[in-house]
């Protein structure tokens, strides 16, 4: 196992392939800060560009555009409160506030480090312990993912906590939403009104695109909304670079964010 780890790093050296995962890097944190387009549309349109390649640089740059997507789409998240991709709805949370009170750049390059250092050793951890996962991903079948199913339930539980009822509501308008399109089981289409996109269930990407980027929208346009005094950030490096610091400066709840994404 240490030993293909090992060939797999000295692959990885080698210029021609750092140079096309450099090249997935940037395009895939492209890809992640113009919403909407998430990591299948990106792979959808770069998979005829590796078409005759050689397959490692080709395997490199579809796997490093699509591991840097959600890391791009933070920017957006934070800059606009607009989600790049699903993933980045949590960013919103945090990130956006801190933008509006002039922190901007701060929290970007908080996001950007988190998430470059998180991948990597989620990378590490995935390649010691896929001896272990494959016989565990061959098993899972519908009883676990009933229990996961359970955990999720569990968790909007938990995160309403002092609002309850905001809690069950959002779960229960996410599970009415999940309703659309055909029965997985059965095949028989539900709640299409016989429209034809209704059939392939609500997709996600504009569904978290209409919570979050129209309500913004709506309020930038009407002024309602206007950012405070200061609230433009500035194009310091130094913020940036406090942001990454910041992430160093915490090094449990990093090591804790990690285990959470493994």
């Amino acid at each position: 196992m240490f030993d293909a780890l090992l060939h797999g790093v000295h692959l990885a050296a080698d210029p021609t392939i750092l140079g096309v995962v450099l090249l997935g890097v940037l395009l895939g944190l492209t890809f992640g800060v113009l919403p909407g387009l998430g990591g299948l549309s990106a792979l959808a349109i770069l998979i005829p560009f590796v078409y005759g390649r050689e397959p490692l640089a080709g395997l490199g740059f579809l796997l490093a555009t699509h591991a840097s997507i959600y890391t791009g789409g933070a920017v957006s998240a934070i800059l606009l409160g607009i989600p790049g991709s699903p993933p980045n709805a949590a960013t919103v949370i945090d990130g956006f506030a801190l933008h509006r009170r002039g922190r901007g750049l701060y929290a970007v390059g908080a996001a950007l480090t988190a998430s470059a250092l998180g991948g990597l050793a989620g990378a590490v951890l995935l390649s010691l312990l896929m001896p272990m996962l494959q016989p565990l991903a061959l098993a899972f079948s519908a009883p676990e993912i009933f229990m996961l199913s359970l955990i999720g339930l569990s968790c909007v539980a938990m995160l309403g906590q002092g609002a309850p009822l905001k809690g069950l509501i959002a779960a229960g308008l996410g599970a009415f939403l999940a309703q659309f399109g055909y029965q997985r089981i059965t095949g028989v289409p539900r709640f299409w009104f016989e429209v034809d996109y209704l059939l392939d269930g609500i997709r996600l990407i504009p569904l978290i695109l209409g919570l979050f980027a129209i309500p913004e929208i709506v309020r930038l346009a009407s002024g309602s909304d206007r950012l405070p005094d200061g609230a433009v950030f500035t194009s310091k490096v130094r913020e940036l670079c406090r942001g990454a610091v910041a992430v160093l400066k915490r090094p449990l709840l990093f090591f804790r964010s990690v285990v959470i994404g493994v």
